[in-house]
């Protein structure tokens, strides 16, 4: 018998990308994390609760009534993460702790602060057990300008001149050990070179995918 699914995903992505772009295939594998924890599929969007689809802002419900996609059960809530808690966000909304759900948080973790990661990752930790939680991160040696990574010295700048510097990160061999605390159990953690084997090669395509930013999916215990 499948695993029962869970009713709800709660979305927390910051921005997305084309699917050609870096950002594209990295969307491309957080979908097919969230494939078969979900009723419906995990569309990009910025601080947002949905059963039945996510938007980015308010404003993009037209674009999913175009495609065929119902908005009835859609929920926008903004946040400030270094601010306010997920807790306090989702009070009184249609989500409901006591079931399995998917926490798809996309291009956030580098934002915010030590503190405020560790607030949202508690929250995470304190759903029912059998809860997805899917995030990324950037490298913490990219974070303190200490990588050799192509480019990455250039990323920090680029960032910093637009007004929102990256300010945390972690490194692979640490996340295991770091999501325990939060009673989360690592599931798969991967970056450029699982992109490269798994969606780039097989189509015959070379193309540069960085390895600054990683994805981690991980499960409530």
């Amino acid at each position: 018998m499948p695993p029962r699914r869970p009713v709800a995903t709660l979305n927390l992505s910051r921005r997305t990308g084309p699917a050609g772009s870096a950002r594209g295939r990295e969307n491309r594998h957080v979908e097919r994390r969230c494939a078969g924890h979900r009723r419906a599929g995990c569309l990009r969007g910025a601080g947002c609760l949905r059963e039945a689809g996510c938007l980015r802002e308010a404003g993009r419900t037209g674009k999913l009534r175009s495609h065929g996609r119902s908005t009835e059960k859609v929920t926008f809530i903004p946040i400030d993460f270094d601010k306010q808690s997920l807790q306090a966000a989702v009070a009184g909304t249609a989500f409901d702790s006591s079931k399995r759900s998917v926490i798809v948080w996309e291009g956030v973790t580098q934002y915010i602060t030590e503190e405020a990661v560790r607030r949202t990752l508690a929250f995470g930790g304190a759903q029912a057990p059998g809860t997805v939680l899917v995030f990324t991160y950037v490298l913490k040696s990219v974070v303190e300008r200490r990588s050799e990574i192509r480019g990455a010295g250039k990323m920090m700048d680029e960032v910093a001149k637009r007004g929102a510097p990256w300010v945390f990160g972690l490194e692979p061999s640490g996340v295991d050990a770091f999501l325990k605390e939060f009673g989360l159990g690592l599931v798969a953690d991967v970056g450029s070179a699982d992109y490269q084997s798994r969606y780039l090669r097989p189509l015959g395509r070379d193309l540069f995918v960085s390895e600054v930013e990683r994805v981690v999916q991980a499960v409530v215990r």
